[in-house]
Order: structure tokens, then sequence, then C-alpha cells
């Protein structure tokens, strides 16, 4: 099973459930939850863990990554078609 799983989506299971979880966090989080609220919700015992996993996967803490999206949308080039938001 473990072999079928990696052959059909291409990562482990424990990776793939890690940003099933984390995707399911970000809307929660830019809603302004708290962090352990999220944390419980999308799965993890503790906050420490959850947001040692989202620096482990992201690269920075989920503060840091929603205020660079939330600049990154107020920035982007309106003139440019690939990067309207609608």
């Amino acid at each position: 099973m473990t072999r079928l799983f990696v052959r059909d989506t291409g990562m482990s299971f424990d990776h793939w459930r890690t940003q099933v979880r984390l995707r399911a966090a970000l809307p929660l989080l830019a809603e302004g939850q708290p962090v352990s609220r999220v944390a419980h919700s999308v799965g993890y015992a503790t906050a420490s863990a959850f947001l040692a996993a989202f620096r482990r996967t992201v690269g920075t803490t989920p503060k840091r990554y929603l205020l660079k999206v939330d600049f990154d949308l107020r920035h982007a080039d309106r003139s440019d078609p690939g990067n309207a938001i609608t």
C-alpha cells in the first residue's frame, strides 16, 4: 500500500497528510483564529507541533507567511492580466 501511495501521489503518506493539514489551516489562520485552535482543528496535539510542521514545510511562521501573502496580493501588478485577482 505504501508503494502504491507513493506511486500515485509522488509523496509519502506522512508528507501528504502534512500538506493536507497545512492547507486546511491557512483559511483558519487568515480568519485570525488562534494558532492553538487551528492546530487542534487540523489534527495536531499541540500548537508547538503545528508550528514546527509549518516552519519545516513552509520555511517560516504562519504569521510571517500570511503577512507576505497579504503584501503580495496588495502589491500585485494590476496591469498584468496574469496577476489579476478575481
